[in-house]
C-alpha cells in the first residue's frame, strides 16, 4: 500500500494539461542544380524564393495531459530535422525520436509545421504517408506522392508546361470544379507538377496571369 502511494504521489506531480508551442529554424545552402527531396510528415508548406538556400520553420504544437512516469513533453520536444546533401540531391527528412518508457495515462499529442523557403529553379520531389501539403508559388519541376494526405497548388498558369495528377480513391479539385481521378494539363512553360495520391485529395487552383500594363 505504501508503495502504491508513493507511486500515485509520483505521478500526480508528473500531471500536466497544457499547450506549449517550441520554434526550430535551419538553413543550407544549395547549388543552383539541387534536387530536394522532402520526407516528412505533419504540415508541410512551401514557398519560392530567389536565394540559393534552403530555409525551414518548424513549428510544434504540443497538448494534452501527461498523468505518468517516463516520457511527457520534454521528449516529444526533441522533434527536429535533417538537412543532407548526398551527391547534389538534398534530403530533407525527421530525426528519429528516442523511445522512452511510460508508465500511467498521457493524451499528449503533438502538431508539426514545417515552412519551408526553396529556390523556385529548385527539382523538388515530396514523399509522405499523410502530409498536409501546400505549395504557395510556382516551381521549375514538383513530384509529390502523398499516400493519403491532402496536396494543395496554388499557382500562376504564367510557366506552366505539363501537369499531371491522380488520386486513385480520393477527390481532384481544379479551380473549385471536381473532376475524375486524373487530371493533365499542358502550356506553353517549362514547369512541371506531378502530383499522385491513394485515397488523398488533390486541390488544384491556377490563377490567369494579368495582362502587363
Amino acid at each position: 500500500m505504501k508503495h502504491f502511494l508513493i507511486v500515485l504521489l509520483t505521478l500526480s506531480l508528473h500531471y500536466a494539461y497544457s499547450q506549449e508551442i517550441t520554434k526550430r529554424h535551419h538553413s543550407f545552402p544549395l547549388s543552383q542544380e539541387s534536387k530536394i527531396v522532402i520526407e516528412l510528415e505533419g504540415d508541410i508548406i512551401l514557398t519560392g524564393w530567389d536565394s540559393s538556400k534552403v530555409n525551414v520553420e518548424i513549428e510544434s504544437v504540443i497538448s494534452g495531459v501527461h498523468f505518468a512516469l517516463g516520457g511527457g513533453k520534454n521528449s516529444m520536444k526533441e522533434y527536429d530535422i535533417a538537412i543532407e546533401d548526398s551527391s547534389g540531391t538534398v534530403f530533407i527528412r525527421r530525426n528519429p525520436l528516442k523511445s522512452s518508457f511510460t508508465m500511467g495515462v498521457s493524451t499528449l499529442r503533438a502538431e508539426r509545421k514545417h515552412f519551408l523557403s526553396l529556390p523556385k529553379s529548385a527539382h523538388i520531389v515530396i514523399n509522405s504517408k499523410n502530409a498536409n501539403i501546400v505549395v504557395k508559388d510556382n516551381f521549375n519541376i514538383i513530384d509529390i506522392d502523398n499516400k493519403e494526405g491532402k496536396s494543395t497548388l496554388e499557382l500562376n498558369n504564367d510557366g506552366i508546361g505539363f501537369m499531371k495528377c491522380a488520386s486513385s480513391k480520393g477527390n481532384i479539385i481544379v479551380n473549385k470544379k471536381l473532376v475524375n481521378g486524373k487530371y493533365e494539363r499542358s502550356g506553353g512553360g517549362r514547369q512541371i507538377y506531378l502530383v499522385t495520391s491513394q485515397s488523398g485529395e488533390i486541390d488544384i487552383s491556377i490563377a490567369k496571369t494579368e495582362a502587363r500594363k
